[in-house]
C-alpha cells in the first residue's frame, strides 16, 4: 500500500470521487463527508487542510482528513469539521489499512518541526484508527466525551416507529383537520428547505446553542454555507443517520 499527503484548499478535491466511494462503503455520516467538510474549510480559512491517506489495489483504503494552524507557537492539528460537527470519522476499509494510516499519521507528526498538539474529537467508540494512534504515540490518550444522539432510519420501517406518541397524536390531529377542510398535504425536498434554514439562521443571528451569544464567526457561518452547498440533504446519506 502507498501513503500520500495532500495539503491546502485542494486537499479534498484531489481525492474527490475516491473519498466519496470510501465514505459510502464505510457508511460515514453526512457530517463526515466531502460536501460538509468543504463548507467547513471555506468557513475556517485559518486552518490549512492536511490529508493523510492510504491507497491500495481497491483504490483509497483509508484517510485522515485533518487541518492545522499555528497558534501561540504551537501547531494545532484537528480533524476537518472540528468544533462545528457532531460526528466524525477516520474512514478505513479494514484493520490493516487503519494500522497503516495510524503509522503514517505518527510519522508525519514526528517529522513536524516545533511543538504540536493533535486533537481528534467526536469519533465513535472503538474507532480502529484511533486505537492504533494511541498504541503508536506514547503521549496519546483516549478520553470519553459526551455523545451526540442520533436517529437511525432503516429501510422498510414506518416513520411512526421514530416518532413519539405525542408527535403522532399531533400529526393525526392536523391531518384530520386538512381532510375536514378539503385540503391535501404535499411534501417537497426542493429549495424551500434551505430557504427555511436561512430564515432560521437570520432569526438566531449572533447566537449559538442554548441562546448564548456566539463569538465564533466561522461557526455561525456554517449553516448558511451548508444551505448553499446542498450538504444539508442528510437523507441522501446511505448511513441513514441524522444528528439530533
Amino acid at each position: 500500500m502507498n501513503v500520500g499527503v495532500a495539503r491546502g484548499s485542494s486537499a479534498l478535491a484531489e481525492l474527490s470521487g475516491a473519498l466519496d466511494a470510501l465514505n459510502e462503503e464505510t457508511s460515514a455520516p453526512i457530517m463526515a463527508r466531502r460536501p460538509w467538510l468543504e463548507t467547513w474549510v471555506s468557513c475556517y480559512p485559518d486552518h490549512e487542510p492536511w490529508t493523510i491517506y492510504v491507497e491500495g489495489p481497491r483504490g483509497l483504503e483509508a484517510a485522515a482528513l485533518l487541518a492545522r494552524r499555528r497558534r501561540r507557537g504551537v501547531l494545532e492539528i484537528v480533524r476537518m469539521g472540528h468544533g462545528a460537527t457532531d460526528h466524525a470519522r477516520l474512514p478505513s476499509r479494514d484493520q490493516r489499512s487503519a494500522r497503516i494510516l495510524a503509522e503514517a499519521i505518527s510519522l508525519a507528526l514526528e517529522a513536524t518541526r516545533g511543538p504540536w498538539r493533535l486533537f481528534l474529537g467526536q469519533l465513535p467508540v472503538g474507532d480502529p484508527v484511533t486505537k492504533e494512534i494511541v498504541a503508536t504515540l506514547p503521549t496519546a490518550a483516549l478520553v470519553p466525551s459526551d455523545g451526540s444522539p442520533t436517529v437511525r432510519l432503516e429501510q422498510g420501517g414506518s416513520i411512526d416507529e421514530f416518532l413519539s406518541r405525542k408527535m403522532r397524536s399531533n400529526l393525526r390531529t392536523r391531518m384530520n383537520r386538512l381532510q375536514r377542510e378539503g385540503l391535501s398535504e404535499e411534501f417537497s425536498r426542493g429549495s424551500a428547505e434551505p430557504q427555511r434554514l436561512r430564515r432560521c439562521c437570520r432569526r438566531r443571528s449572533g447566537c449559538g446553542g442554548r441562546g448564548m451569544p456566539s463569538s465564533d464567526g466561522a461557526a455561525s457561518s456554517m449553516i448558511p454555507g451548508i444551505c448553499r452547498s446542498g450538504a444539508w440533504c442528510w437523507w441522501n446519506s446511505p448511513s441513514g443517520e441524522k444528528s439530533s
